[in-house]
This record gives C-alpha cells, structure tokens and sequence, in this order.
C-alpha cells in the first residue's frame, strides 16, 4: 500500500520488480505525480488514479502487460498524460477525464488489447491526435463532436 501521504512516486521507484503484482493506492491519497519508469515493466493486474494525480510522466507503466484495468477517479485532476504511459498493457477499457488538457502523441502505443476509449468533455483540450494509438488494433474512440481528430499526416 501506498501511504497516503506520498506526494509523488519517484522515478524507477518499482522498475523491472516483476514480483510486484498489487499496488494499492487509496481514493484519500495525496499522490500528485507519477514519475518516469515508476512502474516501468511490473506485474501489476490493476490500477487505481486518485483524483489528486495532476500528471502522469512517460513510460510511468510501460510494458505492464499483466496491467488490464486502470480506473481513473472520476473527480480526476489529471492534466498530462506523457508518452508512453500504458503502451505493452493489455487494459481493454479507458477514460480519459475531464480536466486531462494534454496527452501526448505516443501515450498509447502498442496498447493491443484495448478496445474502447472514452475523452470526456474538457474545456481545453482541442484535438485527439490518432498517432496517439499507434500499434493499437480495434480501439473504437468516443470523443466530444467539438474536438478535432488528427491524423498520422496532419501537424
């Protein structure tokens, strides 16, 4: 269990610990941040973002391939969601919350197994950029009619 009053969880803190299969971090958490490889290539099945998580850095959980469920707190503050964060998990399901502005391009690379992604409506993100599912096969993307959809091509 994550204490809850850890702020951020450091970069490589738990790298390449293929024997860690639980983390429990709680709804009441103060956790902030989510520092580079943090979880970088461990067993993980599941994965609660509380709502005080502002920023999410890249490779935070790169090839969990045991990972298949991430419930992002719906009360998130999540802002940025940077490259790599889930690519190699087999999670088959994500929302992205209201207050995420930024996620970039390669956010969800080689993420196989998943099947549906929902961009809930916020008042600053602009465009989903397609390239952010490169090597993600049968995602259905649900996002607000005002947001433009970039392709691979576009800058």
């Amino acid at each position: 269990m994550i204490p809850s009053k850890v702020t951020e969880i450091r970069k490589s803190a738990f790298y390449k610990c293929k024997k860690l299969e639980n983390v429990v971090i709680r709804s009441d958490s103060n956790l902030q941040i989510i520092e580079n490889h943090a979880f970088y290539q461990t067993s993980i099945k599941d994965l609660l973002i509380p709502s005080k998580v502002t920023q999410i850095e890249e490779n935070a959980f790169y090839g969990c391939d045991k990972l298949e469920r991430v419930k992002i707190a719906s009360d998130s503050r999540l802002q940025m969601i940077e490259d790599n964060v889930f690519s190699g998990s087999s999670v088959k399901i994500l929302s992205i919350p209201l207050q995420t502005t930024l996620i970039h391009t390669n956010a969800f690379n080689y993420f196989f197994n998943l099947q549906i992604v929902e961009v809930k409506n916020s008042n600053d993100m602009k465009s989903v950029d397609l390239h952010l599912f490169h090597f993600t096969r049968n995602t259905r993307i649900f996002v607000p009619a005002y947001l433009h959809i970039k392709k691979k091509t576009e800058d």
